[in-house]
């Protein structure tokens, strides 16, 4: 081949490379991506609902001074007072504890206060919780998780020890109040 079909060629192969070139970069776009979001507000309400006294059974001289009362929208029971004559005497209270929230709730801790005896702090020692699910019967622990909009039932008992020995005077037990905190999950 002569040079001058040589060159001839070489430039029409540069010609088609820059005609592809620019008929590519004509056709190509850019592709832009823009987009929004909203964050909602969370409703959170974790409460204690309907506390009952349960009925005492057959042989179990437990009474209420002063009934338990739920601290208004928490989770919180407070102000119980009770009169237990002899070992195995109880008082025992069910609640609800509601979840109301739009995500679930997970129990972050569970307090028992220690109640007051007054000069005999040491009969107060003779008391015995107990907290348990009443429908499974198991007992409620830190990292259980309450689904949003549901309510499980609970029974909580103080108790006068089985094996302790019968005080020969009167004692009086205030300040038996329950606190369980709530994280969402």
């Amino acid at each position: 081949m002569k040079s001058s079909t040589k060159n001839i060629l070489l430039i029409t192969l540069l010609v088609g490379i820059i005609s592809i070139s620019v008929a590519y970069a004509a056709l190509s776009t850019s592709l832009n991506i823009s987009a929004s979001g909203k964050i909602a507000a969370t409703k959170w309400d974790v409460h204690f609902e309907n506390l009952t006294l349960v009925q005492n059974t057959s042989g179990n001289t437990g009474t209420v001074i002063h009934p338990a009362q739920i601290q208004a929208n928490t989770t919180q029971i407070r102000g119980l007072v009770v009169d237990l004559k002899k070992p195995g005497d109880s008082v025992t209270y069910t609640f609800d504890i509601v979840n109301d929230s739009d995500v679930a709730a997970k129990l972050t801790s569970i307090v028992f206060n220690t109640p007051n005896c007054g000069a005999d702090q040491d009969e107060c020692s003779k008391l015995e919780y107990s907290l348990k699910y009443t429908t499974s019967g198991q007992t409620p622990a830190v990292n259980n998780v309450l689904q949003k909009k549901t309510r499980i039932n609970t029974t909580l008992t103080i108790k006068y020890k089985e094996n302790s020995p019968i005080t020969d005077e009167d004692v009086s037990a205030s300040g038996i109040d329950i606190t369980m905190t709530y994280g969402q999950n």
